[in-house]
């Protein structure tokens, strides 16, 4: 065994080494509070996101099931239409049958003006439509007849 006054410093030694190992441990240890700390607060960002994600799809899952509501609504009135207007068509053929003025008149060949405006190329989107509208210039001003149209009667 070795006397005490050689074991001082080895002891000292120990100690520091000790210490110092004590100090790395503290070091890590309020790292990994810091760690901790952090995510802590992005697993709460995390959860308060989730959130708001979860509220925002419950929104549109109610606003789909509304446009799902509205679009049958339209599919019923276009059924309504259709059927009215075939009603209708049926009546036109109808009477176009029992009335031989009103076949010659459904079977005259329509104005040049009129027919310019019934012809219509396939559109897609409302920029098409607006383009193709002011391109076109079918109409002529009150003012000036069109190549066959007559000129008015005078009146007296």
């Amino acid at each position: 065994m070795l006397p005490i006054p050689r074991l001082l410093p080895l002891l000292g030694i120990a100690l520091a080494l000790a210490l110092l190992a004590i100090g790395v441990q503290q070091w890590r240890l309020e790292g990994l509070r810091e760690d901790l700390t952090a995510t802590v607060s992005e697993r709460d960002a995390a959860r308060n996101l989730a959130a708001q994600l979860a509220g925002q799809l419950k929104t549109l899952a109610e606003h789909a099931s509304a446009n799902d509501r509205a679009q049958a609504a339209l599919r019923d009135q276009l059924a309504g239409v259709q059927s009215s207007m075939s009603q209708r068509n049926s009546q036109i053929e109808r009477l176009k049958h029992e009335n031989a003025e009103l076949r010659a008149w459904a079977d005259a060949a329509l104005p040049a003006p009129v027919v310019c405006l019934r012809e219509r190329p396939e559109l897609r989107g409302a920029a098409a439509y607006r383009a193709w509208l002011s391109a076109r210039d079918c109409l002529h001003p009150a003012a000036q007849p069109a190549p066959d149209q007559r000129p008015a009667a005078k009146r007296d």
